[in-house]
């Protein structure tokens, strides 16, 4: 699935963001305090995959062979 580990930590990490990020927004309605925690960590998430996505491209397109 991943070319390199660090594709695979950063899929994890993207993931876990994917599921805080919509949480959080869903419970903001019933549980104010715990939806905003959820969002803003999701988002830190998110934030942070995409980051290291955009660090680790270069490492892609090395020629090994």
């Amino acid at each position: 699935m991943a070319a390199i580990s660090q594709q695979g930590s950063y899929l994890a990490v993207f993931l876990l963001g994917f599921t805080f990020f919509p949480a959080g927004l869903v419970a903001w309605s019933s549980r104010p305090i715990i939806g905003v925690i959820l969002t803003l960590a999701g988002l830190a998430l998110l934030v942070h995959s995409f980051v290291g996505f955009y660090r680790i491209r270069h490492l892609e397109f090395r020629d090994d062979a």
